[in-house]
Formats: C-alpha cells, sequence, structure tokens
C-alpha cells in the first residue's frame, strides 16, 4: 500500500495543499488567480445576458470549459496524493486541457462564420478547421505518453496551430470592416470586441507559443513563470468578451 504522510489528518493535508496551490499562485505572479475569478465574472454576465446576443450564444460554455480546466486541476491537487501523480497514470487534467483546445476552435469558428461575409474565407475557414480535426487526433496518438497522457509539448504544438487558423477570419474581419461604409459604432459592435480581444491575444501570445517547446526544454524550471503572459493576455480576452455583453442590444 502506498504511504502517504497526509493520512495523519485531514487537517493537515488540507494546510499542505493549500499551501501548494498559493505557491503555484505566487509563482505566477497571481495571474492565474486574477485569471479564475475573470472567468467566474465572465461566466455569470454570460449567462445572465446569454439571450441579449445571438451571436455570443455559446461563450458561456467557452468561458465554464476553460473554468473547468484550472478548477480541476485544484481538485486533483486536493484529493491525489502528489507523490503518486505522474505519467505512469491516466492524467485525466491534460485530457481536459487538450480537450479544450477542441471546444475553443468549435466555439470560435462557429463565431467567426457568423460573421464573415466572404465566403472564400467561409470556406477556407472551414477546410482549414476539418484538416485540424484529424491532426488533433493524430498528434494525441503519437504523443510519447498516449494513451496514459498528452505531453505538454504535444499541446503547445496543436495550440499554436489552432492559433494561427483563428487568426486568419480575424484579419479578414478586420479587412471586411474597412471596405465598409464607416456607418457602425463599433463601441456597440460584441464581434468587434470579441474579435479585437482574441487577435491581440493570439498575436501577443504567438511568440511564446512558438518558442514554448525549446523553453521547456532549455528553461524548465521558469515554466510556470512564463506561462504568465498566457493569463494576462486570457485576462485581457475575456474583459473584452465581458464588454461585449454588455454592449446594448440595438432593436431594428
Amino acid at each position: 500500500m502506498f504511504f502517504s504522510p497526509f493520512k495523519e489528518g485531514n487537517g493537515c493535508y488540507f494546510r499542505y495543499i493549500m499551501k501548494e496551490i498559493y505557491q503555484h499562485w505566487k509563482d505566477c505572479f497571481f495571474t492565474e488567480t486574477l485569471l479564475v475569478g475573470v472567468l467566474m465574472l465572465t461566466l455569470f454576465i454570460s449567462l445572465k445576458n446569454r439571450k441579449k446576443h445571438t451571436i455570443l450564444r455559446f461563450f458561456p460554455i467557452y468561458t465554464a470549459c476553460l473554468l473547468t480546466v484550472y478548477i480541476s486541476g485544484y481538485i486533483v491537487m486536493y484529493s491525489a496524493d502528489l507523490y503518486s501523480y505522474s505519467v505512469s497514470t491516466f492524467n485525466f487534467i491534460n485530457y481536459i486541457d487538450y480537450l479544450f483546445i477542441l471546444i475553443e476552435l468549435g466555439i470560435l469558428v462557429h463565431f467567426f462564420l457568423s460573421i464573415i461575409e466572404n465566403r472564400i474565407v467561409r470556406r477556407v475557414l472551414i477546410l482549414l478547421t476539418i484538416l485540424f480535426i484529424p491532426y488533433y487526433f493524430i498528434e494525441s496518438y503519437g504523443d510519447k505518453y498516449f494513451p496514459r497522457s498528452i505531453s505538454e509539448t504535444t499541446q503547445s504544438r496543436v495550440y499554436t496551430i489552432e492559433s494561427l487558423i483563428l487568426l486568419f477570419p480575424c484579419f479578414a474581419y478586420f479587412y471586411e470592416l474597412f471596405k465598409k461604409p464607416p456607418v457602425l459604432n463599433l463601441k456597440k459592435e460584441p464581434a468587434f470586441w470579441i474579435i479585437t480581444g482574441w487577435s491581440f491575444f493570439a498575436t501577443c501570445t504567438l511568440p511564446y507559443s512558438l518558442l514554448e517547446n525549446y523553453l521547456r526544454e532549455s528553461h524548465s524550471s521558469l515554466m510556470t513563470e512564463l506561462y504568465s503572459v498566457f493569463y494576462i493576455f486570457y485576462i485581457l480576452l475575456f474583459i473584452m468578451i465581458i464588454k461585449a455583453y454588455l454592449c446594448k442590444k440595438e432593436f431594428i
């Protein structure tokens, strides 16, 4: 039987886990803590205003799924012996994280298809999405830890491809926007805030995404600190999503 010092008392175990979680938050400069708070606020606002803007109807799911990624990590950290948490056991946390990539792609592609008017752009986006799906499963099947887990190296590579795919319709949207007569008040357009937020997020984190696997090999001890870059821009993205939900609904 595996010996765990935490079995001596639930109080000691709880204090130890909270200390580990606090240290993790501290290592990433509390950006993850702030992100979880922003996600909770976004989920509340999106559910409260879920009938306000039709094009945003799937964003509560998007927000809830990302929140699940972080909360599930804390639950596993609390409920499992840390010494037994390794790639030798089934790591469903990495699978949840990996699945989120596919969910994120599906929700954002659906959103872009409801916004983009150019038929060629729409068809290219659909084609890229269809091609991404087999690539997604090939990468997971070819992972060195499969089926026990999905390595962070594979997740980073697949996520980078997903970001590049989703940047394409962002550029197409802005191109269409500048071609139209200046009759829209962009501050009142939910789509503008969502696409601006995602464009800023993906563009600013892309250099890190491209270098992430190299940094993991050469500076593995700094990965928690370096990942704060993602947390910061995710926070900005979800603030933009909140702003989109707070746009006034215009009646025709």
